[in-house]
């Protein structure tokens, strides 16, 4: 069996219903998705979970048959992604991002006009 999975290495921002990946069967010999579970082992710990990861941080996904047999392996079976933080703006606070946004990135500028014009 070989799979695919969409988010493999992938930086995600945070969201509270977390993320389903999107697994492909690209060689089968049969099996089907419902064969295959998928368990997540959040920033290197030993015992994962099947529940689908909502919190931040880093993920390693193993792939393994729920049955098979001597013959039956999973040719890609380990992926991971990662869930991070993000900025969450609303109207009470839109403009304060945007300000504090604004003047990083003029900070940013003067700092690169600076260090050009240093002989």
């Amino acid at each position: 069996v070989k799979l695919k999975m969409d988010i493999d290495g992938q930086t995600l921002p945070y969201r509270p219903e977390g993320y389903t990946p999107n697994v492909t069967v690209e060689s089968a010999g049969g099996l089907t998705l419902d064969a295959i579970t998928l368990t997540y082992y959040k920033d290197g710990a030993t015992s994962g979970s099947t529940d689908i990861p909502v919190a931040v941080g880093s993920y390693r996904v193993v792939a393994t048959l729920k049955y098979g047999g001597d013959g039956n392996y999973i040719e890609n079976s380990e992926f991971s992604f990662e869930i991070v933080n993000s900025i969450n703006i609303t109207d009470s606070n839109h403009d304060a991002v945007l300000l504090r946004a604004a003047s990083l990135y003029i900070k940013t500028q003067q700092d690169n006009l600076n260090s050009a014009l240093r002989p």
